[in-house]
This record gives structure tokens, sequence and C-alpha cells, in this order.
């Protein structure tokens, strides 16, 4: 088993300071070593998965300011307290005294549900209601 260098961990480390949100490509790059392994280190950090842009970029809770609906945005890129989109639309679906329409979910989202809806059919908190 190759040697951990630390003096990398804290460069990356250094690179979220700096540019807040790092793609799994930049920091494999940065750490000198494959995605996957790039991926063992976030899990380590408990770093954060964007909800949009398929999942792509990633931030540390250290440098995530949340709003007290548990949402972050930095440009352009969400986060969520709750994780990912799923679990972020379930929450605020379900802590919602009547439900929530989809302009209001993609208003306080950033993203329109209309496409998602349709892959989680299965999940019962989730209805569609005709008026």
């Amino acid at each position: 088993m190759a040697k951990r260098d630390t003096e990398l961990d804290q460069k990356a480390l250094a690179l979220f300071k700096e540019k807040s949100v790092l793609s799994i490509t930049e920091l494999s790059l940065t750490l000198g070593c494959s995605p996957i392994t790039a991926r063992r280190r976030l899990k380590e950090w408990k770093a954060l998965t964007s909800y949009n842009k398929n999942g792509r970029y990633y931030t540390l809770p250290s440098i995530a300011r949340f709003s007290k609906k548990g949402l972050w945005s930095y440009q352009g890129i969400r986060f969520s307290t709750y994780g990912t989109f799923k679990a972020t639309l379930i929450h605020f679906v379900t802590s919602s005294p009547k439900g929530m329409t989809n302009s209001e979910l993609a208003e306080l989202l950033g993203i329109n549900p209309n496409s998602f809806l349709p892959h989680f059919p299965q999940i019962p908190q989730l209805r569609r209601f005709c008026s």
C-alpha cells in the first residue's frame, strides 16, 4: 500500500478554502490520485455533494453557509443539509402543512422538479394533486 501524502491532503483542503467548491476531477488532480481515491477522501472529510449539476461538485461542511432552510448556493451550484435532491424534496414537501406546488419547489430549490418527479413514483410522501 502506498504511503499517503498528507501535504497533498493539505493542498486540497486549502484549494477548497480558496475555491469553495471543487469537482472530482479538480480534486483528483490536486491529490494526484484516481477519482475513486478522491471520493474516499471526500468521505473522510464528510464532504457535501451538490444536489444539482448531476452531483458533480463537492464542498466541505465548514465552507457551506446554509440558510435557515438548510440550503446553500454557490455560483449556481446547490447544496442541502438534507443531502440528495430526493431527500431535500421529501423534506420540504412533508414539512409543509399543505404540501408544495411544483412552482413553489422550483423557486425554493432552484430546480424545476417536474423532470424528477416521474422518477419518484414509489415515494408515498410525493403525490400529484389535481385542482
